[in-house]
């Protein structure tokens, strides 16, 4: 697993647990089953807090606040990068060519250290 994708772990379980909430299970589902249904749901977000929590915990381990704020924006309240450079008051190019690149190493250090 690459650290981007170790950092995307909990934006995929975002977008899952959006996708089985946009289900409505009572059209197919059975009571025993809707309740079963809801229970993955709930399990799907304790899974997800723990993800982030990790997550955050790593971050905060980065010197840089530039890059702490970046990859939170990024990996934890799941911003565009278009968002994020306007919040950081920098440009799209350098956000994406420049800051996320060392963010990226800045987290490798980390968990190479951990």
């Amino acid at each position: 697993m690459t650290i981007k994708e170790w950092l995307q772990r909990g934006i995929e379980i975002e977008e899952e647990i959006a996708d089985l909430q946009a289900v409505n299970p009572v059209v197919f589902l059975d009571e025993m089953n809707v309740a079963v249904y809801e229970q993955n749901i709930k399990n799907r977000i304790g899974e997800l807090y723990k993800i982030k929590n990790e997550i955050l915990q790593t971050v905060n381990q980065v010197e840089s606040a530039t890059l702490r704020r970046l990859l939170i924006k990024r990996y934890i309240q799941n911003l565009t990068w278009e968002k994020i450079a306007e919040q950081l008051n920098y440009s799209y190019k350098h956000v994406v060519h420049i800051l996320h690149p060392k963010a990226l190493s800045a987290i490798k250090r980390v968990l190479e250290k951990d």
